[in-house]
Order: structure tokens, then sequence, then C-alpha cells
């Protein structure tokens, strides 16, 4: 996911000045969803592509990772309401 973020920091051209304060903590919920879930969509189809490894369940690991992934994002936006709310 390290590598990830570089990509994404080079993507949208903060510059390498911003690279320090892109921290996910520090990010607005808007900011914090739309990068989360480009993040738990990659980890999720990587994860459930490498347990199946063939193309014929291609299908299957497109449902399981948009299922698991939405889920996943539920628990992220709550955790990240919850904390910021405690400030």
């Amino acid at each position: 996911m390290a590598y990830c973020k570089i990509l994404w920091i080079n993507k949208s051209n903060y510059g390498a000045e911003l690279e320090d304060s892109f921290e996910m903590k520090n990010l607005s919920l808007i900011k914090f969803g739309s990068i989360s879930i480009y993040f738990i969509i990659i980890h999720h189809f990587t994860l459930f592509y490498l347990e199946i490894f063939s193309f014929s369940g291609f299908l299957n690991v497109l449902h399981t990772t948009l299922v698991s992934s939405f889920f996943t994002f539920m628990l992220l936006i709550m955790h990240k309401i919850i904390s910021t709310s405690k400030k």
C-alpha cells in the first residue's frame, strides 16, 4: 500500500512538498473516503485473486471484492467519524 500512496501522490499532482502532510488522519472525510476506497479495492482484489489464481473465477473474485470492500469501507468511515469526534 505504501507504493500505491506514492503513485497516488504523483498522480494527483500534490508535489513532493505536500507528501509529508498527506497523512490519512489529517484528511477531510471526503478525501479520506475517496483515497480509502481506492486502496481497499486494490487490496481486496489482489487478496482474493491470489486466493483463486485463475481467470475462470474472475467474476466471483470481482463480486467478493466489491462486497467485502463495501463493508470494510463502512467500518473505516465509522472509525474515522468516531475518532475525529473525540478531539
